[in-house]
C-alpha cells in the first residue's frame, strides 16, 4: 500500500483522478487535511480528510499514524504540516520509505522565512526529518541541490513532473489578429514572493509610449497582500491594471493564458512551476528571475527565457524561431507520458 499525505490544494484532487485512471487504485490511499468545498474530492474508503476540529484532529492523526505503519512506501505531497513533520521525527524507523514531493515554498522557507522563534524550532524537526528521508521529487534539480546545501539529506532525488499542472498545453499559438496592446501577466499568486511591486515598477519606467495591460493573478495566497496590489495596480496603471481574483477551473485558466503575451515571474524562490510550463508550450514569452532555479532549468534545456533584470531595457518578445523551439522542447519534455512513468517508476521502486 501506498499513502499519499497532502494538504488539499488545486494539485491534489487531479492528481487523485491520475492515479485512479492510470493505476491500481487500490494500492493507494490518502490522507489529506483542508478544505473539500474548495478543492473538492470524492471521500472513501481509501481517501480520509483530517476535520480541523480537535474532536476530529485527534481521531485523524491516530488513523494516519496507523497508515504510515502500515504503508510500503509513503508519498509526502509538501512538507508544509509541521504536526505531521513532528510525527515523524518522533518515528524515525519510517524515514527510509518517505518520498518529498518538493512543492517549492516548503523549501524555500529555509531562506526567505522570518528568523522568528517558531521558525527555528520548525526548523530542528524539519532538518531531522529532510536529512533521513529516502528521496526528494521534483522537476527542477536545482531544488534538490539546495535540498542537499542546506539540510545534508542523503535521500535520493528523482525527476518527476509530479503533477497535470507540470504538462505542456496543446495550442496553436499563430495568429492573424494584431493586437493594438500587449498583455502582460505578472506573478501568479496573492503571495508576497512574486514581488509584484518590484515588476511595476519596472513597466512604469517604459514610459507612457509603451501600450501594455497587466494582468495579476491574486485568485489565493494573502487576501491582505492581494488587495495591496490591486490597489497600487490601480494607482500606477489604471484602467490598464487588470486583477484576477476569482479562482478558475484548470481549463479556464488554461484559455486565459493563451490571450497573454508575456509574462513575468519574478519570484524570489521556485514557484509557479504550472503558469510557466503552460506559457511556454503556448509559445508565450516569459521572463524570470536570474537568480533562482528555475531559470537555469530552463536554459540548460535549451527553452528560451527572458530575465527579468533585463525588463528596464524595453520588453523583447520571442521571435516565430524561438517560439516553434520553445514549444518542440516543451512537448517533448513534459509530456503526460513523462509524467505518467515518472510515478510509475516511483511506485514500483
Amino acid at each position: 500500500m501506498i499513502l499519499h499525505v497532502a494538504g488539499l490544494d488545486k494539485f491534489i484532487p487531479p492528481f487523485i483522478e491520475l492515479v485512479k485512471n492510470e493505476f491500481s487504485e487500490d494500492e493507494h490511499r490518502y490522507w489529506l487535511t483542508g478544505s473539500v468545498d474548495k478543492y473538492p474530492v470524492e471521500l472513501a474508503e481509501n481517501v480520509t480528510l483530517c476535520g480541523r476540529t480537535i474532536k476530529d484532529i485527534v481521531p485523524g492523526y491516530f488513523k494516519l499514524v496507523k497508515e504510515l505503519y502500515s504503508a510500503e512506501k509513503i508519498i509526502l505531497h509538501g512538507l508544509f504540516n509541521i504536526r505531521i513533520v513532528v510525527l515523524l521525527v518522533c518515528m524515525p524507523w519510517l524515514h527510509k520509505k518517505c518520498y518529498w514531493v518538493l512543492w517549492g515554498g516548503d523549501l524555500y522557507v529555509r531562506r526567505n522565512g522570518a528568523r522568528t522563534l517558531s521558525w527555528r524550532i520548525k526548523e530542528v524537526f524539519r532538518k531531522i526529518l529532510i536529512r533521513r528521508l529516502h528521496a526528494v521529487i521534483t522537476t527542477v534539480p536545482g531544488d534538490y541541490e539546495l535540498v542537499k546545501k542546506w539540510y545534508s539529506t542523503k535521500a535520493k532525488y528523482i525527476s518527476s513532473l509530479m503533477y497535470d499542472s507540470h504538462v505542456s498545453r496543446n495550442f496553436d499559438f499563430q495568429s492573424t489578429s494584431v493586437k493594438k496592446s500587449i498583455d502582460i501577466q505578472v506573478g501568479n499568486s496573492a503571495d508576497p514572493e512574486n514581488r509584484h511591486a518590484e515588476v511595476f515598477d519596472m513597466l512604469d519606467q517604459l514610459g507612457e509610449g509603451a501600450k501594455f495591460n497587466v494582468y495579476c493573478p491574486l485568485s489565493y495566497g494573502n487576501e491582505e497582500y492581494a488587495q495591496a496590489i490591486i490597489s497600487k495596480g490601480i494607482s500606477m496603471f489604471g484602467e490598464k491594471f487588470l486583477p484576477l481574483t476569482r479562482f478558475m477551473s484548470f481549463e479556464e485558466y488554461n484559455c486565459y493564458m493563451a490571450s497573454i503575451d508575456i509574462a513575468i515571474f519574478n519570484h524570489r524562490r521556485q514557484q509557479a512551476m504550472g503558469n510557466i510550463i503552460g506559457l511556454l508550450s503556448m509559445g508565450k514569452t516569459v521572463y524570470l528571475r536570474p537568480t533562482e532555479t528555475p531559470y537555469k532549468f530552463f536554459k540548460e534545456l535549451g527553452v528560451t527565457v527572458f530575465s527579468s533584470d533585463t525588463i528596464y531595457e524595453g520588453l523583447r518578445v520571442l521571435d516565430e524561431k524561438q517560439k516553434l523551439n520553445n514549444v518542440e522542447l516543451m512537448k517533448r519534455k513534459f509530456s503526460r507520458n513523462s509524467l505518467v512513468e515518472s510515478w510509475r517508476l516511483i511506485f514500483n521502486e
